[in-house]
C-alpha cells in the first residue's frame, strides 16, 4: 500500500538465480503533493543488507492522481437465452450478473454486480460499482448466467465501451448492446441490451486518460454536461413548484380562518 515505503531493487540477470545488486527504500507520501509536470529526477543510493554502498540509481517518480468512475448498473433487456429449451426469453430461468473490467498499462481492475436470481431476459440490479482510473479509457462489459450447480457460469454476451464520452461530458446515461459469437455458425449476434449510467469525476487540472499518446484527453473544463444542467434545472423547477404549492396552501388556510 502507498502508506508503506517503496522498495526499489536492482538485479543482475542470470541463467539460474538473479543476483541482487542493491536496493533502496523511500516513502511515497512526499510525491503525492507534487504535480506530475513538476516531478524531477533524483539519485537513490543502492545498498545491501550490510549497508554496503552498491551504486546509485537515477529515476523520476510521478504521482498520477486517479479519477473515479461510478457505474450504476440499472438493468438489462432481451438477454440471450442460455438455456437449451425454446420459449419466451422472459420466462427463462436465468440468473444474470455483470462483470466490469478496466485495463491499463500498469494494472487492471474488475468489479461485478450481485446475481439477479431468476432475472431471466430482463434482470434488474440497480447497483453502483466504483472504479479508480488513471490511464484506462475502455470498459469491458460482460454479462453472465450464474450456475449454482456446476459453478461454470456461461457468458451471455459482452462489449467494450469507450470511456472518452464520460471523460468529456461527466455523465453518460445509455443502453449498450451486448454481442455473442454463435458456436454453431460463428456469426456474431446481438445478445441483449444493458442500461448503464456512467458518472466520472477527476481532480481539477488533470486530463483523462493520462499518458495515452494519440488519444483525446479531457479535464474538468471540458465536462460541460448538458444532462447534469438539465437535472439541476429540473430540481430548481421542482423546488419552485413546491414553494408555489406551499404558498397556495397557506392562502387557503388564511382564507378559511377569515371565513370562520
Amino acid at each position: 500500500a502507498w502508506i508503506h515505503d517503496l522498495v526499489v531493487q536492482v538485479f543482475d540477470e542470470d541463467i539460474g538465480t538473479d543476483d541482487l545488486i542493491g536496493e533502496s527504500r523511500l516513502s511515497l507520501l512526499p510525491y503525492m503533493t507534487i504535480a506530475p509536470k513538476n516531478a524531477k529526477e533524483e539519485v537513490l543510493g543502492l545498498t545491501q543488507k550490510n549497508d554496503t554502498n552498491c551504486g546509485e540509481l537515477l529515476l523520476k517518480i510521478k504521482f498520477l492522481p486517479a479519477g473515479v468512475l461510478r457505474v450504476r448498473c440499472v438493468s438489462a433487456k432481451n438477454l440471450r437465452n442460455t438455456m437449451s429449451m425454446t420459449g419466451n426469453e422472459s420466462t427463462i430461468r436465468q440468473d444474470p450478473y455483470l462483470v466490469l473490467t478496466i485495463e491499463g498499462q500498469c494494472c487492471s481492475r474488475t468489479k461485478r454486480t450481485h446475481v439477479d436470481q431468476d432475472g431471466g431476459g430482463d434482470p434488474e440490479w440497480n447497483e453502483t460499482l466504483s472504479l479508480s482510473l488513471v490511464d484506462q479509457y475502455e470498459l469491458k462489459l460482460e454479462c453472465y448466467d450464474h450456475d449454482v450447480v456446476s459453478s461454470n457460469d456461461e457468458l451471455i454476451g459482452s462489449t467494450v465501451l469507450s470511456l472518452l464520452p464520460a471523460f468529456k461530458r461527466g455523465l453518460v446515461d445509455s443502453w449498450f448492446t451486448l454481442k455473442k459469437e454463435s458456436i454453431e455458425t460463428g456469426y456474431i449476434r446481438d445478445a441483449g441490451d444493458v442500461h448503464l449510467i456512467l458518472d466520472f469525476d477527476g481532480p481539477d487540472g488533470v486530463k483523462f486518460p493520462q499518458y495515452r499518446v494519440g488519444i483525446d484527453a479531457f479535464d474538468e473544463k471540458d465536462r460541460v454536461n448538458k444532462i447534469r444542467e438539465q437535472l439541476k434545472k429540473l430540481d430548481r423547477e421542482e423546488a419552485e413548484n413546491a414553494n408555489k404549492d406551499a404558498v397556495q396552501l397557506a392562502d387557503r388556510v388564511l382564507d378559511k380562518a377569515k371565513n370562520d
